[in-house]
């Protein structure tokens, strides 16, 4: 019957009580044909020994590896700690990123309307200049040309004659509060004789000319004519025009100056 061998000590019992099996495995193994206590007994013990310290070494790479995984543990806990730390300085990095992003947008809107002003400024400066030297561009030999209502730079009506004029004209009812507004907030009002003939010039000042200043430019000049009685001929000054509107401007008898504002930055 053959015996089932599964542990060290089942083959230690073979070798101890076959000797047709000892024989063949020490043959094998290069031994003598028999090996007694003397040899069996300090083997077996050897094998228990390196058993156990085999074991020992087992148990204490376990532990080592445990402290290992307990630091590692302790490492990667640090490490998230770490990385929601980081995310929450990135939040507020992007926080800060956002405020300072509205404070650039800011700050363009401003220089933007700084620029406006300035921009503005200069407008109203050659309007103010250009066209009073510019009037003989849209009447024939104008002489003693003078500035007299000047809106655009914040003097008002400088002449007496129209001012007095105008109040006359309310006092009288001879014009409506809305005509009185009209030519009130005129932009520029000059003064001209053209072939011997006083003539008061309303003109409409606008960054881009459009059909509505043409059409205040006619209005003014209308009220002029029946307020003070003098020939009128309405004008409108900018940088730019509509195609549109300088044919309207051309059909209603307006004269268009283009201001060169470049010229005044």
């Amino acid at each position: 019957m053959t015996q089932r061998i599964e542990t060290l000590n089942d083959i230690i019992e073979v070798l101890e009580t076959d000797a047709d099996v000892r024989r063949r495995v020490f043959e094998a193994l290069g031994l003598p044909a028999y090996i007694g206590d003397a040899v069996i007994t300090p083997l077996t013990e050897r094998i228990d020994a390196l058993g156990t310290e085999l074991r020992s070494e087992m148990s204490d790479l376990g532990t080592e590896l445990r402290s290992e995984m307990s630091e590692m543990r302790s490492d990667i806990s640090g490490l998230r700690s770490d990385v929601d730390g980081l995310s929450s300085r990135v939040d507020g990095l992007r926080s800060d990123v956002d405020g300072l992003s509205s404070r650039v947008d800011g700050i363009r809107s401003e220089v933007a309307d700084l620029r406006s002003v300035v921009a503005g400024d200069h407008f109203e400066r050659a309007a103010r200049s250009e066209v009073p030297v510019r009037l003989g561009e849209v009447l024939e030999n104008p002489t003693g040309v003078r500035v007299i209502v000047s809106l655009v730079d914040g003097a008002g009506a400088t002449d007496g004659m129209y001012r007095d004029g105008l109040r006359r004209a309310q006092d009288a009812g001879a014009i409506a509060p809305e005509d009185a507004l009209r030519l009130s907030n005129t932009d520029l009002v000059l003064t001209a004789t053209v072939n011997g003939e006083p003539h008061m010039v309303p003109v409409e000042v606008s960054a881009t000319i459009d059909n509505e200043d043409i059409t205040r430019a006619l209005r003014s000049s209308e009220l002029i004519r029946e307020v003070f009685g003098v020939e009128s001929v309405p004008v409108v000054a900018g940088p730019d025009i509509r195609l549109a509107s300088r044919q309207y401007a051309t059909e209603a008898g307006v004269g268009v100056i283009i201001l060169n504002i470049d010229d005044f930055r």
